[in-house]
């Protein structure tokens, strides 16, 4: 099953009204209205991953930092993990996207290495490109106080039109038991 957190209705709204501003805000601005407009496609990714059947799953996006980035902390909190970890665990996200970054700069001739004064252009677009996608630890914990105020785990996931068991099920499905000796 793929469900996709893509452009459409009113988030395709709210990213057209977007590109006619400014490019200068970071990509973290957009996670809790993202959150917001997608109810239907955060509940198709806990419904699929409370049911056993689906297992193993795939959670990934363009970039794997964003929409991938957002439904995993919502996961790993709703399975009580640790604010501090689930951020930890998001951060690391940043060290792949930079490597693609710098990847990508390179691929178009744009090295970083070298002393030019094309070098010195090619770092600060380097710096831009990490500053404007770099992890956002504020716009993900807006995200999970978001999903909170609904009292709690249960309670989003029942405001999402979720059967009272999917926390259970998920809990049961995606945190290993410790072995009994």
């Amino acid at each position: 099953r793929i469900t996709q957190l893509k452009r459409e209705g009113k988030m395709r709204e709210f990213f057209q009204e977007f590109l006619r501003g400014t490019f200068s805000l970071p990509v973290g601005c957009f996670y809790l209205p993202m959150l917001m407009c997608s109810d239907v496609q955060v509940a198709q990714v806990f419904e699929t991953l409370s049911d056993a059947n689906n297992l193993p799953a795939v959670i990934c996006c363009s970039q794997g930092k964003d929409r991938t980035g957002l439904i995993s902390a919502l996961i790993l909190s709703s399975l009580s993990v640790g604010l501090e970890d689930v951020m930890n665990d998001y951060e690391k996200s940043l060290e792949s996207h930079a490597s693609h970054i710098q990847s990508t700069m390179m691929l178009a001739g744009l090295s970083s290495s070298s002393s030019s004064d094309a070098s010195d252009a090619s770092v600060a677009l380097l710096e831009g490109c990490k500053k404007h996608a770099g992890v956002n630890r504020d716009a993900i914990q807006q995200c999970l106080n978001y999903s909170l105020d609904h009292h709690s785990w249960s309670g989003y996931l029942h405001h999402l039109g979720l059967p009272d068991d999917t926390l259970e099920h998920l809990k049961h499905n995606l945190v290993q038991q410790p072995q009994q000796l």
